[in-house]
């Protein structure tokens, strides 16, 4: 460390307030500044995050396999993580916040060596998912079945989604498969940063659960049932619908849409659609755009992609109209995104549901649409793809190239899904 190039980094206090019950509490933390370090060539900071098709895939399964969920939150998760600057070229060190050093709580040229994966580092995410997927791999579960057995299980994720774990029996894996068809699922688990969702039968989440938190420090869990929890941008809830006889499982963003709509400065009225038909047709350039109308238009678009990507398969046509005309027509856009808004204010509530009534046989199932030159302008198309009867994947958008009628626009969606469809595929051979 002492040929190490020294190089100090400031730091400051967040203060927030954290959501929660009885109006949340608030939250001080002390983070590194670390957009002030300088980036090396040879640097890997990359950790990746939970796909949103997977845990529709996971609440699939979950439906049909009539199985339970909790959550759990991993309370100060990055400063699990190791942080060994050994062998480094260059050594970071960080300054007290300038709060700390004006109230006199520390001396001012005092310098700190961080051994942990402290919040605002780039490489702290990366240092963090290798810890705990270490840790999940690691685990050994004991957990007493419905007959009185005890079982160990162990966690695997998955080589086509890494976020997404099989909770399955140590005992089967050591055993040989001939076939290599998937071994017997006993539940599956999905990483998001910090936040754990566990599904399974009731025995198998709470045995999951306690060996998390044996492992590191967390929240109390949250279980999913009527009242929706919280994970990966989205409301997760079960209800038992008594006509069918099972349980029904919902996702959705009612939350998110509230909180949208309140920021508006100006009363919504109610629309029965996402976007006019006048709507649709945005002209090719603007006159007199600015870069702040722009930025506005992109906002909107952000905005709305969140909801799209999730939850709000009707949105997908007025969606990606708004995304490829930001910067050629963004007050259109924003007319668009105020009938979205209205739109949604008649609809908070709707969303996905996912029931597991399938038939034995798990289909995946592409169905595919396109307009053939609508106006003069390229084909536009969109196509789902469902998982037992579920939808899991879907997309909307203008064709990268003219076709030349409706039923070659429509070949050219059926085989935009096929190539999506794959990637579902290699998931859901992994869990079937």
């Amino acid at each position: 460390l002492h040929d190490a190039l020294p190089i100090f980094l400031p730091s400051k206090l967040v203060f927030r307030k954290k959501p929660g019950k009885k109006g949340g509490w608030p939250k001080v933390r002390w983070v590194i500044c670390g957009n002030f370090e300088q980036k090396r060539d040879d640097e890997s900071t990359y950790s990746s995050g939970a796909d949103a098709a997977a845990l529709r895939l996971l609440l699939v399964t979950s439906s049909r396999m009539q199985w339970t969920a909790g959550t759990i939150d991993v309370k100060t998760a990055f400063l699990n993580a190791v942080m060994d600057q050994q062998g480094q070229k260059t050594l970071l060190l960080v300054k007290p916040p300038q709060l700390f050093l004006e109230k006199g709580y520390m001396k001012l040229g005092t310098y700190y060596l961080p051994k942990r994966a402290v919040y605002g580092l780039r490489r702290s995410p990366k240092l963090w998912g290798e810890c705990r997927d270490e840790g999940l791999e690691s685990m050994e579960i004991e957990v007493e079945e419905e007959t009185g057995q005890k079982v160990l299980l162990e966690l695997l994720p998955l080589e086509s989604e890494p976020n997404l774990w099989r909770i399955q029996s140590k005992e089967d894996s050591e055993l040989e498969n001939e076939d290599s068809a998937p071994l017997p699922l006993r539940g599956l688990l999905m990483t998001y940063v910090d936040d754990i969702l566990v599904t399974g039968s009731s025995a198998v989440v709470q045995a999951v659960m306690e060996k998390i938190r044996s492992t590191w420090t967390t929240t109390e869990p949250d279980q999913v049932n009527e009242v929706p929890i919280k994970f990966l941008g989205v409301e997760i809830s079960k209800v038992f619908d008594e006509k069918k006889g099972r349980d029904l499982w919902y996702m959705s963003q009612s939350s998110y849409i509230q909180d949208l709509l309140a920021q508006s400065e100006k009363e919504i009225s109610e629309k029965k659609v996402p976007i006019t038909r006048d709507q649709g047709q945005l002209p090719d350039q603007e006159e007199h755009r600015t870069p702040e109308l722009v930025k506005l238009a992109q906002k909107a678009t952000g905005e709305m992609l969140w909801l799209v990507t999730r939850t709000r398969i009707d949105l997908m046509y007025a969606v990606s109209k708004m995304g490829s005309n930001v910067t050629k027509s963004p007050r259109k856009v924003l007319q668009i995104y105020e009938q979205i808004k209205g739109y949604l204010k008649k609809t908070v509530y709707h969303g996905l549901c996912f029931d597991g009534a399938a038939p034995e046989m798990m289909m995946i199932e592409a169905m595919a649409d396109a307009s053939f030159a609508p106006d003069g302008d390229v084909s536009h198309g969109a196509f789902i793809i469902e998982v037992g009867q579920c939808p899991v994947f879907w997309r909307s958008g203008r064709q990268s190239f003219v076709t030349l009628s409706t039923a070659e626009a429509e070949m050219m969606e059926v085989i935009e899904s096929m190539v999506a469809g794959e990637s579902i595929g290699a998931i859901a051979d992994e869990l079937f």
